[in-house]
């Protein structure tokens, strides 16, 4: 094996073993489990919340990488959500539900 082969080799474990983290956050249980389900087939490590209180209580744990946010919770907006993680993770990228 050439050491090309052997570094890309390890690259794609390092990978595996660094899952990139993602804190779902949405007020709707049932969408909230199946994004769970979809984002940990994808390979994500995934915190969930069901509003901003318990959603800023996870970024202070653990800043994640990724964050999908429902706009409008039960105890406020989603964006405070994303302020929360920009302040913390200056490179974090959200996306926001509504509907």
């Amino acid at each position: 094996m050439t050491m090309d082969v052997i570094q890309k080799q390890r690259s794609i474990q390092d990978a595996e073993l660094h899952a990139k983290s993602m804190l779902i956050v949405e007020d709707d249980k049932r969408l909230l489990h199946c994004l769970t389900r979809a984002m940990e087939a994808r390979g994500f490590e995934v915190m969930t919340a069901e509003t901003v209180s318990n959603a800023v209580v996870q970024i202070n744990l653990r800043a994640p990488e990724y964050a999908v946010v429902d706009l409008r919770l039960d105890d406020g907006c989603g964006l405070d959500v994303v302020a929360a993680l920009k302040e913390r993770q200056s490179d974090a990228r959200a996306v926001i539900l509504t509907g």
